[in-house]
């Protein structure tokens, strides 16, 4: 048995409702080439080698990522899988974890991951918690709302708004439509705050494809040129209903310049559904970041909640381009409305 395999067991017994195959995806499908070496772990006093759950007190893991603030790069170290084992807690080993992690960060990124932007020194940390912020606080994040927002299925017409027939609308092709994907969702996000920026190939056809694999996209009839993208999945919220979740979009400039993506918007929607959920019921809903439709005027939509679970903590004050930058994306009142995250990055 692999210490990797040790780890497995443990991250997903602490996280009980999450499948042990969510945490092995994230490793495999990292483009980060030395993904064990960000995986910090407390130990029993003695232990070098890890051979069985027991050993292991706590862990967290670092991704490196880095984050669009709106067309600049800001290079992150990402939290996730922080876990203490249900007999050692309330002893502190989770904030010396984080203290290790963010020392860590601060310290570089001296192991470049196949992705240019990981080459360079972490600006920021971010996380996302459920009931553990007050934790997070302790060492010196702090919450960034994010806003999501509901479309009634019914209220949507139910042919496509755009009559353009140079437009085909297909499931996407991962071996032949990543470089149109990753142009389109560059400059969509290049309108908000807090979009992961996805430049390695290697994300798009192991991370994006395991995690969102229900993808349309919107084509010229040569398929030369892709205009727009859709991601979604079919979840359940609080009360077992059926909605269906918007995990990824994107238009070209002039569809944003339009109209803020809402044609496109129905039309792949539409375009989705028919491909697979046909059967999607009248009365369900559509859940979506309150960012991308927040200037739409057709199409009517209401907040449905905020969560208040996405924090940042920054750690050094050098922008991509090595520029002192004083950029603060925790300022909701400012930058609140403009702030995007896609679920098929969450970690």
């Amino acid at each position: 048995v692999s210490e990797e395999d040790v780890w497995l067991d443990f991250v997903s017994s602490v996280f009980i409702d999450t499948p042990r195959d969510y945490f092995y995806r994230h490793i495999h499908n990292d483009p980060d080439q030395q993904v064990h070496q960000h995986i910090f772990v407390a130990l029993e006093d003695g232990n070098t080698l890890i051979t069985q759950t027991s050993q292991i007190l706590g862990t967290l893991r670092v991704f490196q990522r880095s984050f669009l603030h709106y067309n600049d790069i800001q290079p992150m170290g990402g939290i996730g899988e922080v876990s203490v084992s249900p007999s050692h807690r309330r002893k502190g080993i989770a904030t010396k974890l984080l203290h290790k992690a963010i020392q860590h960060m601060k310290e570089g990124n001296p192991k470049p991951i196949s992705a240019p932007e990981s080459k360079m020194p972490f600006i920021w940390s971010s996380l996302h918690t459920g009931e553990a912020a007050p934790l997070y606080r302790t060492v010196g994040y702090q919450s960034m709302p994010l806003s999501f927002s509901t479309i009634e299925y019914k209220t949507l017409p139910k042919a496509k708004k755009d009559n353009d027939t140079d437009t085909i609308y297909r499931h996407v092709d991962f071996d032949a439509d990543i470089a149109g994907m990753k142009q389109i969702y560059h400059e969509y996000c290049g309108h908000f705050v807090g979009c992961f920026t996805r430049q390695s190939d290697y994300y798009w056809e192991h991370w994006v494809h395991q995690e969102t694999p229900r993808i349309i996209v919107a084509t010229s009839a040569d398929s030369k040129s892709i205009k727009g993208m859709l991601g979604g999945e079919i979840k359940k919220n609080e009360n077992g209903t059926e909605i269906l979740l918007i995990k990824d979009f994107g238009v070209c400039s002039s569809s944003f310049a339009h109209d803020y993506g809402e044609t496109m918007f129905i039309d792949l929607l539409l375009s989705w559904v028919n491909e697979f959920c046909p059967q999607y019921a009248l009365e369900n809903s559509i859940v979506l970041p309150s960012a991308v439709c927040a200037h739409w005027k057709d199409v009517s939509h209401c907040i449905h909640e905020v969560d208040e679970g996405v924090m940042y903590l920054k750690l050094n004050m050098a922008n991509s381009k090595g520029e002192s930058t004083n950029i603060v994306p925790l300022d909701a009142e400012k930058q609140g409305t403009n702030h995007l995250f896609w679920s098929t990055d969450a970690f």
